[in-house]
């Protein structure tokens, strides 16, 4: 028969086994929720954006960027099954980094069949976006892009030239090519229409519109308020659609008095994004908004490496695809790419209805890009501050998958830790109560023992008899009975 101590600890070892799993999920919950959403995509599908934080680094051979730092890995998210609409002069579709990104595309101009850019400056923007680069091995093992890799170089793009060569263009096209961007086919089902919208375009103003910076912002010329009334229409349709429309605050002369946000980017529906230099700081040619307009919403880096035709020489006479360019256009493209990847990894808002109503997909991606920006410098300027890709991501929730699991192992633990604990405050109880138990009993048989009792004793009579049964052998017999009992 076990004794008393080995039922105990038999008794006693699933409670502890049950402990020990609670402290294992306790412990490893915080790298499940770090690490929830790796069952989005396989392991394979890591990539380099920018932790805006600290800069981006756009590698492309020898050629070096202007916003250099350590680049952040995002794993898995790549913008997968997102369309982002690119509204600008044009793309280079046949450069190596966007090849196959391209799968819609209208020329408002023309009305060529095939993409092109007589500009360059779309093509830079769309690289900042999705261009999916080459991963070559370095000398340390790791990998780091090859070329330029994008923001969210999963996306699908829709691109829609409304600017000319000289990057100017009007009011009315751009709005055209908004409502294209909603429904390219024209069937009235906006279920192949473009989640994102980035417009690195301004209208003009008397001056300071940016064209004394290489390749300055894509100007709108409007004159007329009827002729802005009709963009500011477009773009009200896509905020209420559920597109999340991107704009870039505009560039000024640093010397010049005319520094406020341009139109479209002083409208509530739109994100605006004003432009950081590379030190980190809010850049001189980034435009300013209005006291308590709200404007810009955040700033993103400005001065970015990014894709380039090979068809135009570059500032240094090369040929190589790639410059780096500075102004709020670059910018723009870097959240435009953000939401991308926020909208991968909650894809309930990256759905569109042509009945309208879903004006909150933009509103919650603002409120999420505002809440993880880093403060960098007074809210005329910077806004909420600048963009960070990564807690972005790390933010927004997921719908399906992902950190849904995550969910589950928070609440899992929880429970356990719920149980465990119930669980001791009740063995501590009931152990104290059988403790209790036990030394009132042992008091009381040490008290029966010592206990001394006066009363008097019984009295006996005895009656003898001797019998002889021969020589050398006698037998007694004794009877006893009690005379009296007085206990």
């Amino acid at each position: 028969m076990p004794s008393a101590t080995t039922r105990r600890r038999v008794k006693g070892r699933p409670r502890r086994w049950f402990e020990a799993v609670g402290l294992v999920l306790l412990l490893a919950a915080p790298f499940v929720l770090a690490d929830a959403h790796d069952g989005l995509v396989g392991p394979k599908t890591r990539h380099y954006v920018a932790d805006t934080l600290l800069g981006a680094r756009w590698d492309a051979g020898a050629v070096d960027a202007e916003w250099t730092a350590r680049p952040f890995w995002v794993e898995p998210v790549r913008g997968n099954g997102v369309r982002v609409a690119i509204i600008d002069t044009g793309i280079d579709a046949t450069h190596p980094d966007l090849r196959g990104s391209v799968v819609g595309w209208r020329d408002f101009l023309e009305a060529r069949p095939t993409p092109y850019d007589d500009d360059a400056h779309g093509t830079h923007v769309a690289g900042i976006i999705a261009a999916r680069g080459h991963l070559q091995p370095d000398p340390f093992a790791h990998y780091f892009p090859f070329g330029a890799t994008g923001v969210a170089p999963g996306v699908e793009l829709l691109v829609a030239k409304a600017m000319d060569r000289d990057g100017n263009g009007d009011a009315t096209t751009v709005a055209a090519a908004v409502r294209w961007a909603l429904d390219p086919n024209g069937d009235g089902d906006p279920s192949d229409g473009a989640h994102v919208i980035n417009l690195s375009i301004g209208i003009e103003t008397p001056e300071g519109d940016g064209d004394d910076l290489p390749f300055g912002l894509p100007t709108v010329a409007s004159r007329s308020a009827s002729e802005t009334k009709v963009l500011e229409d477009a773009i009200r349709t896509a905020y209420d659609m559920g597109a999340v429309v991107v704009v870039a605050a505009g560039n000024h002369d640093p010397d010049s008095a005319h520094d406020q946000v341009t139109f479209p980017g002083t409208m509530r529906e739109v994100i605006t994004v004003g432009a950081l230099d590379g030190a980190g700081h809010v850049a001189t040619f980034s435009n300013r908004g209005a006291p308590e307009s709200g404007k810009p919403d955040l700033v993103a880096p400005g001065i970015i490496l990014s894709t380039f035709p090979k068809t135009h020489d570059t500032v240094d006479g090369s040929q190589d695809g790639y410059l780096a360019l500075g102004g709020t256009s670059m910018a723009s493209p870097m959240v435009a790419g953000t939401v991308a990847l926020m909208m991968e990894a909650d894809p309930s808002l990256k759905g569109l209805s042509a009945e309208g109503g879903r004006g909150g997909h933009t509103e919650r991606m603002r409120a999420v890009l505002q809440a993880t920006a880093v403060p960098a410098g007074p809210s005329e300027a910077a806004g909420a501050g600048a963009l960070r890709v990564d807690a972005a991501v790390a933010t927004i929730d997921v719908g399906e998958g992902g950190l849904a699991w995550g969910r589950i192992m928070v609440a899992l633990t929880l429970l356990v830790l719920v149980v465990v604990v119930s669980v001791r405050i009740f063995t501590a109880r009931r152990d104290k109560r059988r403790r209790r138990t036990a030394l009132r009993a042992a008091q009381a048989r040490r008290a029966a023992r010592s206990r001394y009792d006066p009363a008097p004793a019984p009295v006996w009579a005895v009656q003898e008899e001797v019998l002889v049964a021969g020589p050398g052998r006698a037998m007694m017999r004794v009877q006893a009975r009690p005379v009296s009992d007085e206990r």
